[in-house]
């Protein structure tokens, strides 16, 4: 079983932060509380009314190459073993087919969208399969759309 955590977008000013406690009453998120990023000494908290405030991210249980958690809306490169063209005709030096992908839950599993390829590759991906497949070499996080939504 896979640890469940969160982290959280505080939009009022920009930051991420860490989450440690989430309370729920009706549906509806009433606290929220956690650590600064990089600290258990340092806590916050915040109550009603959240609605808006925050994007709470669900880490999705799997670690890149480098060991970082993967979170929910995180961005990926997703090294991929196959080349392509570097041009459209499809003449000339070749080159590796990275992708640069955001991690989303559909139909309840982690994954990305990956874009067509020549070789026709394309659609869903399964993070959790995908790691077990020999379709790619890994994946490291790049950021996430919060903080870095230049890399999509």
């Amino acid at each position: 079983m896979r640890e469940l955590k969160f982290r959280a977008w505080y939009k009022e000013k920009n930051e991420m932060r860490e989450v440690a406690m989430l309370r729920w009453e009706n549906g509806r998120l009433m606290r929220i509380a956690g650590y600064w990023p990089g600290t258990r000494d340092n806590g916050w908290t915040d109550h009603d009314p959240l609605e808006g405030r925050y994007e709470l991210m669900q880490f999705t249980g799997l670690l890149d190459n480098a060991d970082n958690e993967i979170y929910e809306s995180d961005i990926l490169v997703v090294f991929d073993e196959d080349v392509a063209p570097v041009t459209d005709d499809g003449a000339g030096p070749m080159e590796v087919c990275n992708h640069i992908v955001r991690v989303e839950m559909r139909d309840g599993e982690w994954g990305v969208e990956i874009p067509k390829l020549d070789d026709g590759e394309t659609g869903w991906h399964s993070l959790h399969r995908w790691k077990k497949d020999i379709s790619n070499d890994g994946y490291e996080v790049a950021g996430n759309i919060h903080q870095n939504p230049e890399l999509i």
